[in-house]
């Protein structure tokens, strides 16, 4: 412990080490979990930590928020029991190891808006038990990039992550295509894909992730049409597809989506008319298509979204039916509408 942490209690004292701040012991008296998150002062290298061999047993092992620093290896990726491994927010730098693989047992892996860098590597496959895995940047980080230094191609073993729920890679390097394989993610509900340099189409397989809530593949060089098989989220809540290269027209499967509230799909190439289908959006709070070739008339199924707060049409070719045709005047729930740059009416 030290003399000049925020949190001490317990530590340089004569204190048992069960009533040491954060310290958790199993019923053998091992020590099974360390939580020193977000304690002022908390610094030095990981290694000096975990190069006694106190944490052998540790399954749950958390300094977010501190100053630690050092490589993840070989002193972390020994700790064979791990089940949560929290070092987001903290100067640990260097690759992720091919070691990482040992730590069959992770529940949780959380890196973000640390110095790690390099690509994911392909023995992450071992981690099934894996149901989150964090290696983003926030929108706040620090660095003179605002991006994590983790790069590289998504590997297509992390179609092996069967149990994973949750994916957070944006604001990274990472850059290639996305791997089919990652449809195999059957309960992943969260997939944070933006402000990447990930490129080519949006694979088809996606259609298949029936648990996906979130879709955020926003500020990429992805390209190629929307396919059709997205249609098939049932569950999915937000689309993000804007600042890309998307183009074509937007997939009448889309009003199929009945759960969704945000239709993100401005700057983009997307052009052709806007399908009647979408009226089936029935939930959506926010639809925005400005910056974009879309043309034609405003179709009359729009009069079926009770819920749209805000909608976005400026910059666009869309013209001719008023807005009063098709709201009667105006939605009750409609709060926005900027139609500026376009020739619709009120």
């Amino acid at each position: 412990g030290g003399d000049e942490w925020s949190r001490r209690s317990g530590w340089l004292t004569s204190k048992p080490v069960t009533r040491w701040q954060g310290v958790v012991c199993d019923g053998r008296g091992l020590l099974s979990r360390l939580n020193l998150e977000r304690i002022a002062k908390l610094d030095g290298d990981l290694s000096h930590v975990l190069g006694r061999g106190l944490l052998r047993f540790c399954q749950q092992l958390c300094l977010f928020n501190t100053n630690v620093s050092g490589h993840l290896s070989p002193g972390v990726t020994s700790l064979t029991n791990l089940r949560l491994l929290r070092l987001n927010k903290t100067r640990i730098n260097g690759p992720i190891p091919p070691e990482i693989g040992n730590l069959v047992n992770l529940v949780e892996l959380w890196l973000s808006d640390t110095n790690v860098s390099g690509p994911i590597p392909r023995e992450i496959r071992h981690l099934i038990h894996l149901e989150r895995l964090g290696l983003s940047a926030s929108e706040h980080n620090q660095s003179t990039t605002g991006r994590m230094g983790i790069n590289g191609s998504i590997p297509p073993e992390i179609g092996e992550l069967r149990s994973l729920k949750k994916l957070w890679l944006q604001r990274t390097r990472i850059s290639g295509p996305i791997p089919p394989e990652i449809a195999k993610l059957q309960n992943l509900t969260h997939l944070y894909l933006f402000a990447t340099d990930i490129s080519g189409s949006i694979p088809k397989e996606i259609g298949n992730m029936e648990s996906l809530q979130y879709l955020h593949l926003e500020q990429t060089d992805l390209s190629g049409p929307i396919p059709p098989q997205i249609g098939g989220l049932k569950n999915l809540e937000e689309l993000y597809l804007s600042e890309t290269y998307i183009s074509g027209s937007i997939p009448c499967e889309l009003g199929s989506l009945v759960r969704l509230k945000r239709l993100w799909l401005m700057h983009t190439s997307l052009s052709g008319h806007l399908p009647p289908e979408l009226g089936g959006l029935r939930q959506c709070l926010y639809i925005c298509l400005n910056n974009t070739a879309i043309s034609g008339p405003l179709p009359g199924s729009f009069s079926q979204l009770a819920n749209l707060r805000e909608l976005y049409l400026h910059d666009t070719e869309l013209e001719g039916r008023g807005l009063g045709i098709v709201w009667g005047y105006r939605s009750a729930a409609l709060n926005s509408l900027n139609r500026s740059g376009c020739a619709i009416t009120v």
